[in-house]
């Protein structure tokens, strides 16, 4: 393809992409991020990678398909269907398609705007407000085994929408490990080092140290603990919620306990 033609399709892509997007007000990102996008993409790849991945967004959203046969059955490329297939292949390895360095840049971009003072109007400031719980950015961490693949995924809760921040594939099946649990959480936590953040967790992510690992990073959290989970109150003996009676309700939450039996965590 001449370059003429390339820049001819890339721009055509480029609205085709903007118009099946719609920015529309639902979505937890406006329009500067769009307009981020191919400055972040153009930076770290070439003019043919940036067009066969603006191609392979626009089938994404039109097929809704992502098995490699079916986008290279459809994707616009006069040569033979295996080398397209060869072709998407190479391409999908890429070193520069990385989280680091594609998402990352666009994820500081959009909290450094978001976070602005004074940006945008009452209105969007006060949506805005909506989006957060008492000003704090809500991190939500999560395992899922989706087709045979272990993921731990970091994600911010905006709205009625959650963005993916940082995930990880576990090389095995099963819960994940503390260590797994202290470099996903991280990664993810240096992007948003500026901005008060809470943590959220379900039960497999319970661990007294990992709470003491962020209440010394003066990150607020909110884990689950199990019913089995040994806590002791302020002037009371060593026990389980589930002998105590102690259900997760707002008014009986504890304040001041230590968590955990053979080293606890905590203040009383």
């Amino acid at each position: 393809m001449t370059r003429r033609f390339k820049s001819r399709v890339s721009s055509r892509c480029s609205s085709l992409i903007s118009k099946k997007i719609g920015w529309s007000k639902r979505l937890p990102y406006p329009k500067y991020v769009a307009n981020m996008l191919p400055k972040v993409l153009r930076a770290h790849l070439s003019e043919s990678q940036y067009l066969t991945l603006q191609l392979l967004i626009l089938l994404l959203q039109s097929h809704r398909q992502i098995q490699l046969a079916r986008l290279a059955s459809m994707f616009p490329q006069p040569i033979h269907y295996s080398s397209r297939i060869r072709n998407l292949q190479r391409f999908l390895v890429l070193p520069q398609l990385s989280v680091r360095l594609l998402w990352f840049p666009i994820l500081k971009h959009w909290l450094s705007e978001e976070f602005k003072t004074g940006h945008g109007n009452r209105a969007y400031r006060r949506a805005r407000l909506k989006r957060t719980v008492n000003g704090y950015v809500v991190m939500a961490v999560d395992r899922t085994q989706w087709k045979g693949r272990n993921l731990m995924m970091v994600t911010v809760v905006w709205g009625k929408h959650a963005l993916p921040v940082y995930w990880e594939p576990l090389p095995k099946s099963g819960s994940s490990s503390l260590k797994q649990q202290l470099r996903l959480l991280k990664t993810a936590l240096k992007i948003f080092k500026p901005y008060p953040v809470v943590v959220l967790a379900d039960r497999e992510f319970h661990s007294p140290k990992l709470a003491l690992w962020l209440s010394q990073r003066q990150v607020e959290f909110v884990l689950r603990q199990k019913k089995s989970a040994y806590v002791q109150l302020q002037g009371e003996v060593l026990s389980t919620p589930q002998t105590e009676g102690i259900y997760p309700r707002p008014e009986r939450v504890p304040s001041r306990c230590l968590l955990g039996k053979a080293r606890p965590v905590g203040t009383v």
